[in-house]
Formats: C-alpha cells, structure tokens, sequence
C-alpha cells in the first residue's frame, strides 16, 4: 500500500527535491519525477490550450521550480524544451526524439502520475495558451528510490510524433562534457526564488551554472547527511548563485560538445534554490544511456502492413537514438509464423529483418506485434495472404 507524500517525507532525509508542484516548502528530498519512453501510437493527438500557470498541488518537498538568477530566454532558444502537465504539478523535460521526453522519476512517481492525465507543451517559451500534446505512456526508472532520490530519470512518450527539432544526448565517453568547469545551460519555468511568496514566471527562463568538481560537492552534501549516490553530478553553486528551483524538476542541463548543444543532465535535487555553499544536483544522463536506448526508440521503420507469399521478408529500421539492444520480439496472430529473426542489437540507423511465412494455402489476415527486449511496443504490421 502506497504512503502518502507526508509519511515518505518523514521516512527520508531531508533532501529538496526539484521541482514538482508550485509551492516551494523545506522538505527531507528531492526526488524528480517523471518518464515515459517510447511507443508507436496511431491515436490522432489533439491539441488543448495549455493551462495558465498557477497552482499545483502541495508537496512537502522543497523542490527547485523557476530558474533562480536566470534571465528571459530569446524565443527560439530553447526548441527542444518541454514542460509536463500531470494533474497536480508541472515538471520541466526535453525532446530527445520526436516521441520521447526525457524528464525526472520524480515528477511521475512522487505524484502518481498517470498518462491519461498528463499532457506536454513543446518548444515555446510561453505557456499560456500554447497547444498541448497527449502522452502514450510514462516509464520511471524502474529502480527509483523515492528516500535516496537515485535512477532519477524517466521517459515520457508522445501519441504522436512531433516535428520541434530533438536534442542530443550525452552518451558514454563523453566524460569531457562534464569537466568541472565548463559552463552548462539550464531552463525552465519554476520559481524565481525559495521563498513561498515568489511568483511563477510567465516566460521561459535560463541561466549558466558552472560544471562542479563531485568530490568537495559530495563532501557538502555528507555533512549534512545526504550522500550523493552513483549516476548523479553537481552543477552551480558559488558567489552569485543562479540554478533550478521548484517547479524545474526534469529540466535540461546542457553543454555544448561537438555535436552541438547536448543534453548531459536532468534537474533532479538540491538543498535549497541556487544555494552559494551547495551545487545542484542532476541526473547523468550518459550513465542511462543503455536504459534509454531500450526505451527510447523513435519508433522502428517497418511497413504498416505486407502480403505474404510463401516466405515474405520485413525489412525493420531502427531510428531511435541509441542502439536497440537485445533481441526484438515478435508475436504473430492468424495463420503466419516467424521463421527468422535477425534483430538483435541493432545500431543506429541499422536495418534487421524477420521473415514471416503463411501456414496454410487459403487466404488469410493476422498480425505480427513487435516489442522490444524490454517489452516495450514498437509496432505491429498488418499480414494478408
């Protein structure tokens, strides 16, 4: 049986979490919330116009909303920027491919969020009236811990595709991106400061942090009882702090690599809004990278539907932004069966194919579903034969 936010809270270190809800109050954590991965939906989205920004609902956590120190985003600046709606709160994400958001666990998890209730507003720096876009599914790190605040990463998929231009992510070996140092961009709609009295922003806002050094981070963070943990890095801080604040939770945090502006984090936890003596804490997104490219596929390329005569081969495409990894499963119904398979880890871009065969002379119709390693929905052809 689930807790209610006060009873976790109470469970939990003190930790501010980023931002959830509007309503910024001292709390034991920080946790982000939110996910959603990928999935192949032929629903026609319908676009609503996006709620004013107001209230959420209350939250025990304090967690890092507006950019705090930031300034007014240039229109434009920002495409890939997304904002969550679920039905309590609002939470910060990026476009990493035409159907993923990628945001914080949580924001959907700590909010028990769900799909149906939740929609995104993409690419615009002003969310008043701006359309939304309705949400397949939402997929939290399976091993987020609501108390550690760790695997603060989710995956929130579109029912549609959508055409603003997707950010690249960090991937393994690109540890120079996050050399202490290097300055690294952050956006988003939450709090202009900690204080409960300060009022949301009506525009987007950014702001650059410095890439901390983890060891004397970690060490502020030990001192008062809340260690960083694995697949977590530590962003601003210092004499005229800017950072996220309550209502950022899931933001981006990006540098620019060689592959242009690249996402390298996700807003996930700190103590305080843009605190001088503690540096925020973000999710590594190039620690995830395996995860995400299990639940990230933009889709697979592979005709809607196929006639089959005797043996009939399915050229499949994987366009999702990561490799696809382990085997692709299929499941057949009607009078067909798979006699080959050979889509397993698929790179970027690479091509697999899987050979379908009708049982029987008499014409026939069925279908063949396809899934991902992870159990993940990637697509389903039509067969007729």
């Amino acid at each position: 049986m689930k807790t209610s936010f006060e009873e976790r809270a109470e469970s939990a270190p003190a930790r501010i979490k980023a931002p959830v809800s509007k309503t910024i109050r001292p709390v034991h954590r920080l946790s982000a919330l939110l996910i959603s991965l990928l999935a192949l939906s032929a629903l026609a989205g319908t676009a609503q116009a996006a709620p004013a920004q107001g209230t959420g609902s209350d939250d025990t956590r304090q967690a890092p909303g507006r950019i705090v120190n930031g300034t007014v985003a240039p229109e434009g600046s920002w495409p890939s920027i997304a904002q969550l709606f679920p039905a309590t709160s609002q939470c910060g994400g990026t476009l990493i491919d035409p159907y993923t958001v990628l945001t914080a666990a949580h924001c959907i998890v700590d909010t028990e969020a769900k799909a149906s209730d939740t929609t995104v507003v993409l690419g615009t720096n002003i969310l008043d009236g701006a359309p939304q876009r309705k949400v397949w599914g939402l997929f939290p790190h399976p091993d987020y811990d609501i108390k550690t605040t760790v695997n603060d990463i989710a995956i929130v998929v579109l029912d549609q595709p959508a055409s603003q231009p997707a950010m690249p992510i960090a991937r393994p070996g690109d540890e120079a991106l996050l050399t202490p140092g290097t300055p690294a961009f952050i956006a988003g709609w939450g709090k202009l400061c900690e204080a409960e009295s300060c009022s949301a922003p009506t525009d987007l806002r950014q702001a650059t942090v410095p890439i901390r050094e983890t060891a004397p981070c970690a060490a502020a963070y030990q001192a008062i009882n809340l260690p960083l943990s694995a697949g977590m890095f530590c962003g601003g801080g210092g004499g005229g702090a800017a950072g996220a604040c309550q209502g950022d939770s899931g933001g981006p945090i990006a540098v620019d690599g060689p592959a242009g502006r690249t996402l390298v984090g996700v807003v996930s936890w700190g103590n305080g809004c843009a605190n001088p003596d503690f540096p925020g804490i973000y999710t590594n997104v190039a620690d995830f990278s395996s995860w995400i490219g299990a639940l990230t596929l933009d889709k697979v390329g592979a005709p809607r539907s196929l006639r089959v005569r005797g043996r009939s081969t399915i050229t499949i495409q994987n366009r999702s932004s990561l490799q696809l990894p382990g085997t692709v499963r299929t499941e057949v119904k009607g009078r067909f069966r798979v006699v080959r398979n050979t889509c397993r880890n698929v790179p970027y871009l690479g091509t697999c194919r899987v050979v379908v065969r009708k049982r029987s002379w008499w014409f026939a119709r069925g279908t063949l579903k396809l899934t991902s390693a992870s159990s993940l929905p990637l697509g389903r052809v039509n067969l007729r034969g």
